[in-house]
């Protein structure tokens, strides 16, 4: 009888012990939608087999303030905050990467980030229209509008990241979120210490991409002047010279990976999605640069 209980005993540690460490070691994925592009209509979860992952609901995105969403996307997450504590990737698409990135840095919950990838985010700002020419009569009206109107910044969302070299005057002065974001007139060092906290960050562009323009603002370029004719790489950006966001350091270190691939906003393939993001976000897997072969035609990173 003795022998029997010690066996269940045994049995029901065991199977408890195996529980437990499948816990530990599962993956978590927590990821954010772009312009109206809602949860409820697309999953990346196939990309991410025996993940945890997690669709974080912060709006439509079109109207409303792009600080609420942020606020929203950290409110959301704080109540799994015990789970999250543990380590999490955070993943953004379009806008849903400048919010990922929000998160990080000015939300309690982003301490807990260890792996952020953004695909097509607009990390340094968009400064036309999308899919408009830069001469474009338009950009002439809604740019200014988007950035001189507090009214715009409250209920237009991609007005939050709107950023003109051509209205750089009426830039600086507004309440415009990659402004603060990107430390480019207070600086806060806690934005800093958010970066350089993360163990690994992908920021991932698109060649052809027209939705966010420039289209290198997704891997941290932008234009080179006024004029919207040429672009510069991040390492001729003021980020980066001044280094008031740690993204230079963070560079240096070989933790940052800006990768360009085919196609217009979003295009992205499944096998690069498979390939370039999925290893990428287990926090457990120290094993990610087994696909550097393939990956060094696309991406920028240090060894």
């Amino acid at each position: 009888m003795r022998l029997f209980v010690l066996g269940l005993l045994l049995a029901f540690s065991s199977c408890w012990l195996t529980k437990s460490a499948s816990n530990e070691i599962q993956p978590i994925v927590r990821w954010v939608h772009g312009l109206n592009a809602p949860c409820f209509i697309q999953s990346i979860a196939k990309f991410f087999p025996g993940f945890d992952v997690k669709c974080i609901e912060t709006g439509l995105g079109s109207f409303g303030s792009f600080d609420e969403q942020i606020e929203k996307g950290c409110s959301l997450l704080d109540k799994e905050a015990d789970y999250l504590s543990q380590g999490f990737t955070l993943v953004g698409f379009s806008q849903g990467g400048l919010i990922a990135r929000g998160i990080l840095q000015r939300c309690e919950i982003g301490k807990h980030v260890r792996r952020l990838i953004t695909v097509g985010g607009p990390h340094m700002g968009v400064a036309i229209v999308p899919y408009t020419d830069p001469n474009n009569l338009v950009n002439k009206i809604l740019i200014p509008a988007c950035l001189h109107f507090s009214t715009a910044q409250t209920a237009v969302t991609p007005c939050g990241y709107i950023r003109s070299l051509r209205f750089y005057e009426a830039y600086t002065k507004s309440q415009n979120t990659v402004l603060d974001l990107n430390n480019e007139r207070i600086v806060n060092p806690q934005y800093k210490e958010r970066i350089l906290g993360l163990d690994l960050f992908m920021a991932i562009g698109f060649d052809n991409d027209q939705m966010v323009q420039p289209k290198n603002t997704a891997i941290f370029g932008f234009y080179k002047d006024e004029k919207y004719d040429s672009l510069v790489n991040l390492e001729d950006t003021y980020l980066y010279s001044l280094d008031v966001l740690g993204i230079k350091q963070f560079n240096e270190s070989g933790r940052l990976f800006r990768c360009t691939v085919p196609g217009g906003h979003l295009q992205i393939s499944d096998e690069d999605m498979g390939k370039l993001v999925a290893d990428f976000a287990n926090i457990h897997n120290s094993d990610y640069k087994k696909n550097f072969d393939y990956m060094k035609d696309k991406c920028f990173f240090k060894h």
